[in-house]
């Protein structure tokens, strides 16, 4: 994919010559469901390996990062409530929604209300279909819009201190935004550190998950037994009553 990698080095050293109207523009139209070469992420966490990083920059960059987050989100979740099921019959593939999939997160997100909205916001694969379903699922935007506003800044937050804690353990990082490194490096090594965190939190987290599964089933299972093994109570006084008579 020459095409795709080139238009992605080129966005990077764009971002990186006017980086917060970019990073603002970048991140609204992925929110809003338009899938990129360089994932917003991997922006933000740019960001946060800025070497001449100063606390007021520090804000600029989480307010333009979850601003832009939150309104793209909103235009998404708009567009999903007005257009409804027949959008997402149209052009739902592209966002991998498949209909048990969309059933699942409506299930999910009815049961747990703003808290699944948040977690779901923030967990990477679902962040798209969060807001899709959120908008099928008429949730009110007096709902939606705190949930997400919550879940847009710490997403923002934990991917540029990510950037940080990268920036200041590798020292590729920070050869290339001296400019001693082709820019396209930088993307790349960023990219799969980020996958990596990604992926051993979501084996953490699946972990975690599948024990907890497996004790309540365990446990169930030992309570079912129990029951089924226990003698009648009228087992031992029959043959009492028998003498009796």
């Amino acid at each position: 994919m020459p095409m795709l990698q080139d238009l992605a080095n080129q966005l990077i050293t764009f971002y990186l010559a006017h980086e917060f109207p970019t990073l603002f523009i970048l991140l609204l139209v992925e929110e809003a469901g338009v899938p990129l070469p360089v994932p917003g992420d991997t922006l933000v966490a740019l960001a946060g390996t800025h070497h001449g990083r100063t606390p007021l920059y520090t804000v600029g960059v989480l307010a333009t990062a979850s601003l832009s987050v939150f309104l793209g989100s909103s235009i998404l979740y708009s567009v999903m409530r007005r257009g409804g099921r027949p959008l997402l019959d149209r052009y739902g593939r592209y966002l991998l929604l498949k209909p048990e999939r969309v059933r699942r997160m409506e299930g999910w997100m009815n049961r747990h209300g703003p808290i699944a909205i948040v977690w779901g916001r923030l967990i990477p694969g679902l962040r798209i279909p969060t807001s899709v379903v959120a908008g099928l699922s008429n949730i009110p935007y007096r709902v939606y819009a705190p949930a997400d506003a919550i879940s847009a800044l710490i997403w923002s937050s934990v991917y540029f201190w990510l950037g940080m804690f990268i920036y200041r353990h590798f020292g590729l990082i920070a050869l290339a935004i001296s400019g001693l490194v082709d820019v396209a490096s930088v993307y790349t090594l960023l990219l799969l550190l980020l996958i990596l965190l990604i992926a051993m939190a979501v084996a953490f987290a699946g972990g975690m998950y599948l024990r907890r599964r497996n004790h309540q089933r365990n446990g169930s299972e030992a309570g079912a037994s129990g029951t089924r093994t226990r003698p009648p109570a009228t087992s031992v006084e029959e043959p009492e009553e028998a003498q009796r008579h």
